[in-house]
């Protein structure tokens, strides 16, 4: 589904959909030759994987981008900043249109893989990821007090369960410490989990 918005007197075409099984190339051609008829000044992937992170610390935001001055913000990359690895199919259109001579970025970010559905909090980092990105004000919604009443129920839940607490308090040590994999180390688990996931793929609990 292709929609198109206006913020601050930014056009934005918003691409979205269940990834195909298959043709890859054939809809990263058709893609580039859209996007070409349409005049897009630059394409920006966004994502979100499970990962080994608590949900009592601020969303990570992972970036990948066809040149390393592209990415804005504090978002950490690969020591190139490139994505090179077409692991599934966001990194498949993204190489193509980069290939094409558009500047193309990529923002990711890993949440609890211990949170089963939706996790409002990624989705908001998210948003105001891409909105620092293209200078713009967020239009949150909802999202905030939807991020808020998530995060009281899994402190509630963990709070009830000695086994998720004490691992939720192992990963923020490992937060805290900033000892986590490197961006090219995150970037393939990124991409590993996009290529082996089902469309509806679920993620596991601790333990």
């Amino acid at each position: 589904m292709l929609r198109a918005t206006t913020v601050e007197g930014r056009d934005i075409l918003v691409l979205s959909g269940a990834e195909p099984d298959d043709r890859w190339q054939t809809l990263a051609v058709d893609l580039v030759e859209l996007a070409d008829r349409l005049a897009v000044a630059e394409w920006v992937s966004v994502g979100a994987i499970p990962a080994a992170v608590p949900h009592t610390r601020p969303v990570p935001i992972l970036g990948t981008a066809s040149r390393p001055d592209l990415l804005r913000g504090d978002v950490r990359a690969g020591p190139t900043g490139l994505l090179r690895v077409p692991g599934a199919a966001v990194s498949v259109l993204e190489m193509a249109v980069a290939a094409a001579g558009l500047p193309a970025v990529g923002y990711f970010a890993p949440g609890p893989h211990y949170v089963h559905g939706a996790y409002p909090a990624a989705a908001l980092a998210l948003v105001r990821a891409v909105a620092r990105h293209l200078g713009v004000a967020a239009p949150l919604g909802g999202l905030a007090e939807e991020a808020r009443q998530i995060r009281t129920r899994l402190d509630t839940a963990t709070a009830l369960d000695e086994t998720a607490r004490t691992y939720v308090e192992r990963l923020e040590g490992m937060a805290d410490e900033e000892r986590l994999p490197s961006g090219d180390d995150l970037i393939a688990d990124i991409e590993k989990f996009l290529r082996e996931r089902g469309e509806e793929g679920t993620p596991r609990g601790p333990g």
